[in-house]
């Protein structure tokens, strides 16, 4: 959840976010690179804040979690949560929250007008996207990449939602299995 007084200087477009790590996954070995690359002033880690509790736990050596905040306007910002394994993204996701009177309605149009674009044109076209109706969720891949979008609400806030892991960090034959995969991916 977004929390206002740690609200970067910034702002940063949450399209802008999935679209560079789409496009350079591989190139993030470090939480501090996607920070480079988005601006110091556009992002603000809030891992080890005190209302974070402990959302992060280092579950085994090499491993970096890290927390990101972001805002995109004064009624829209949200957070990146990012799990690295020996310089390597290992999984991305990325939530925008919508606040006010219009938030829902608005995750939904921004949903299907402009993550759903973006993912789509990077994926090579909107038949190559499935949607799981039992949990709302879209998902394809893109070479080793799976992706997965949906609108959601948490505690009452509207939001949308991008996930974005490598296949190789996938459990054996996930992929083999088509039917289990829209029960996997979060």
């Amino acid at each position: 959840m977004r929390l206002r007084q740690y609200d970067p200087e910034k702002p940063v477009s949450y399209l802008k976010l999935v679209g560079a790590v789409l496009h350079n996954y591989g190139s993030f070995h470090h939480p501090e690179d996607l920070v480079r690359i988005m601006g110091e002033k556009r992002l603000t880690d809030v891992t080890h804040t005190p209302e974070m509790g402990e959302a992060t736990i280092n579950l085994y050596d090499g491993g970096d979690q890290r927390v990101f905040q972001f805002k995109e306007s004064a009624n829209r910002g949200g957070t990146i949560d990012v799990l690295f394994n020996h310089n390597h993204l290992e999984s991305f996701r990325a939530q925008l929250f919508f606040e006010g009177m219009l938030g829902k309605p608005g995750a939904l149009i921004f949903s299907s007008l402009r993550l759903g674009p973006l993912v789509s044109a990077v994926v090579g076209g909107k038949a190559n996207i499935s949607f799981d109706a039992s949990s709302g969720q879209f998902f394809c891949h893109y070479g080793d990449l799976v992706i997965s979008y949906t609108h959601e609400q948490e505690m009452g806030i509207p939001s949308i939602s991008t996930s974005i892991l490598c296949r190789q960090t996938c459990p054996a034959n996930l992929f083999n299995r088509p039917e289990q995969l829209r029960f996997s991916i979060t």
